[in-house]
């Protein structure tokens, strides 16, 4: 029989009730798209069009931030796809796993009054580019994420001025210049 909730943690799995929650998130692998992450404190993967979920972080504690974006699935540097990588943002903290099975590590801190990462794109040539946009309608881009020399650069630049408000998802392209 269906055991609905089954793979959840008592954290997540307590607070679901009929219906999808707005504070859950999901996102199908940029490189595999039959697997996907899903999350709410806990961040769970599943290889089987989510027929299966796994735990893949540390089990989170009462206080746990939910978490507010993710992204899965890339390009390694050497341009060879990369199924595993994951990153995961709980507010403005962001954190990467490169490998599968491998430990997430801390991304760039943001600058303090950056705000909750609201959406996450990976530059389609190297997953350690990170393109990011903020509840505070901010847009950053991320270099070397989880190595030494990370980096954070703001490129929100006039969006403000030009009347952009509200922004909720990220999109990254290569031109035919590069």
């Amino acid at each position: 029989p269906l055991i609905p909730l089954s793979g959840l943690l008592p954290l997540d799995a307590g607070v679901a009730t009929t219906g999808f929650k707005p504070d859950l998130r999901y996102v199908l692998n940029a490189v595999t798209p039959s697997r996907m992450l899903l999350s709410r404190l806990g961040v769970y993967e599943s290889t089987n069009r989510g027929d299966a979920i796994v735990p893949v972080e540390t089990l989170p504690v009462a206080g746990t931030p939910v978490v507010t974006a993710l992204a899965y699935g890339g390009t390694n540097p050497n341009g060879t796809p990369n199924a595993n990588v994951a990153y995961v943002a709980r507010g403005a903290t962001l954190t990467l796993r490169a490998t599968a099975g491998g430990v997430f590590v801390a991304g760039p801190a943001l600058p303090a009054d950056a705000d909750n990462i609201r959406d996450i794109v990976l530059d389609p040539t190297n997953f350690r580019t990170a393109f990011l946009v903020t509840d505070a309608n901010r847009v950053f881009r991320l270099n070397n994420v989880g190595l030494a020399g990370q980096s954070v650069t703001e490129l929100t630049g006039s969006l403000a001025a030009i009347g952009a408000q509200r922004l909720q998802t990220i999109e990254v392209f290569r031109s035919a210049a590069g």
